[in-house]
């Protein structure tokens, strides 16, 4: 675990939050690299403004890219925020009432998705996508914070029809080969630094977690050593 330290106006230091520009540029250049070698094999990217299906999966993002999206609430106007938290709400509600809530608002550790629990992200990545919940990010079926979505969002880009997204368990759904998996990385960056499992939340979930976790937001380590973490993890993918 690297030792966190408190330096708020020091530019030599850095939080969790501040990663997670760092991850997007990562992100949109392997999601470019992957486009490139699709198209060098004639398969072209389906995605498009106003489709929206998938902002309807259980999308999974880091701790970082929580506290993120948090500041980004925060910093919206009034009127708006109220709404964007209200949204947030009803789809805690709707999972309360569907009892995935105690099982989902915590995240999910590598643990408990990995080989030994074959089948549990399935089973909840489907029953959420059953119940039909939009992102509350979602307005007229475009997201409304599209310069800021995270990264599972940015690496999230198929070939196949969109029509096959709908229900992507019964349908056969081309997507992009990924060389890796930015959210993923950002998740094991972060269990170093907290010496804490590898976590990554629901999306619908995050800004409450945020909340309950703010004191992350404010921790700060040196700039040089988390960069290297991040750059040092992604190295031979790009």
């Amino acid at each position: 675990m690297l030792r966190q330290r408190h330096h708020p106006a020091d530019p030599a230091f850095m939080s969790l939050t501040d990663l997670v520009p760092e991850a997007f540029r990562l992100a949109d250049r392997l999601v470019r690299q992957a486009q490139e070698r699709a198209a060098r094999c004639g398969l072209q990217v389906q995605c498009c403004k106003g489709c929206g299906v998938c902002c309807r999966y259980l999308v999974r993002i880091s701790l970082p890219e929580a506290l993120f999206l948090a500041e980004r609430i925060q910093q919206t106007t009034h009127p708006r925020r109220e709404d964007l938290l209200a949204r947030f709400a009803r789809v805690r509600e709707v999972l309360q009432q569907e009892w995935l809530y105690e099982d989902l608002r915590g995240g999910l550790t590598s643990a408990q998705v990995d080989i030994t629990y074959p089948h549990r992200l399935y089973l909840f990545s489907r029953s959420y996508l059953e119940l039909g919940l939009p992102c509350p990010f979602l307005e007229d079926d475009a997201c409304s914070i599209y310069a800021y979505r995270p990264t599972t969002c940015r690496q999230y880009v198929v070939t196949s029809p969109s029509s096959r997204c709908v229900n992507p368990f019964m349908e056969n759904v081309n997507r992009v080969s990924r060389d890796l998996d930015v959210p993923d990385l950002l998740s094991e960056v972060t269990a170093d630094l907290l010496g804490e499992p590898a976590t990554l939340l629901v999306l619908s979930l995050a800004p409450e977690w945020a909340a309950r976790n703010e004191h992350l937001g404010h921790l700060r380590w040196p700039r040089r050593e988390l960069l290297g973490r991040l750059r040092e993890k992604a190295r031979g993918f790009l």
